[in-house]
């Protein structure tokens, strides 16, 4: 490990005046970036200082392993969102931890396994901080971090204890702080903020918790396939709401567009009831789809009826059959 000046663990964690556990789950994280040898290089701890993080080029990024990547189960709703657990440097026998640090990045790090499909912004944040800022009167230690540049890059909130991975509690608690500030910085200083990676660490053992996105399902388009250029007319609007639910890494924006979709379809859903005075059943085995038929197809996958709404399996299904059933109907 040739990263200049090197110092001992002892060292760098007296530099940084954290106690032990806390100094161990930043090791074992790799928020102090790479060490070996009981050695930690000087300017990762300055890094650390500074930036609450590592945006060291040289780190490179680190992809998220293969063997970690969620399949697509046929029964995942799109775009719903679960934990995945990484120790970068394990314990060989990882103690309980007994607290965590949250970390809400603006600026994606590559360091940290970013989401590849999350909402964030290309260029640098406007918002500009001059050094960490404490954030006074919140409910848990909370500090804005800049990155090298010097634009606001990432909020960090560190638990008092109580919590345990890789429970969503912790996520909870965290985006609770967390998103009321970003809130009032955006309505003060006229920004977007969007959170495009969570990263939540175990102390002291050091576990990440990554929030990630269940992959999508792969669908192929070929050159003698018939694109539409829009929905049918009694669609467009659902369709559009449901392409932006699952278009957003923001998980409340998700759900929003998702149901107004469902409003919108249960609306069509009873305009066509009443205009041709019958039951909207339709048999999908038709040999011949005529537009009235694309749309009682697409609308009843859409619409989460009675019996698919309860219970997150069959949720899950009603909106994985909506998502083909409006490919279907394009």
């Amino acid at each position: 490990m040739d990263e200049g000046e090197l110092l001992s663990t002892d060292a760098a964690r007296r530099s940084l005046g954290v106690p032990l556990e806390v100094f161990n789950a930043l090791l074992n994280s790799g928020l102090l970036g790479y060490w070996d040898r009981g050695q930690v290089p000087k300017v990762a701890v300055e890094h650390y200082r500074r930036f609450g993080t590592q945006w060291r080029p040289e780190l490179g990024r680190r992809d998220f392993p293969g063997d970690k990547i969620l399949p697509a189960y046929p029964s995942a709703a799109p775009g719903s969102y679960t934990f995945v657990e990484l120790a970068p440097y394990p314990f060989e026998n990882a103690p309980t931890d007994k607290g965590w640090l949250a970390q809400f990045y603006i600026r994606p790090n590559p360091f940290f396994w970013p989401d590849p499909g999350a909402t964030a912004l290309i260029g640098p944040i406007g918002l500009k901080l001059t050094g960490p800022v404490h954030v006074a009167r919140a409910a848990l230690p909370t500090t804005l971090y800049p990155d090298p540049t010097g634009s606001f890059a990432m909020v960090m909130v560190v638990s008092d204890g109580g919590w345990t991975l890789p429970t969503p509690g912790a996520f909870e608690c965290a985006y609770d702080v967390a998103s009321p500030i970003l809130d009032e910085l955006s309505v003060e200083h006229d920004q977007p903020l969007p959170v495009a990676q969570t990263v939540i660490v175990g102390i002291p053992s050091g576990i990440v918790a990554v929030f990630r996105p269940r992959p999508t399902m792969e669908a192929t388009i070929t050159p003698t396939d018939a694109v539409p250029p829009a929905p049918p007319e009694e669609l467009r609007e659902a369709t559009a709401l449901y392409r932006q639910g699952i278009s957003t890494s923001n998980p409340f924006h998700s759900f929003l567009a998702l149901w107004k979709a469902y409003e919108n379809a249960c609306a069509e859903r009873g305009a066509w009831r009443r205009r041709h005075k019958k039951a909207d059943t339709f048999d999908s085995s038709q040999a011949a789809w005529g537009s009235e038929a694309k749309v009682l197809l697409a609308l009843q996958a859409l619409v989460l009826v009675e019996g698919e709404g309860r219970g997150r399996g069959q949720r899950a299904r009603a909106l994985q059959n909506a998502q083909l059933c409006c490919q279907a109907a394009r």
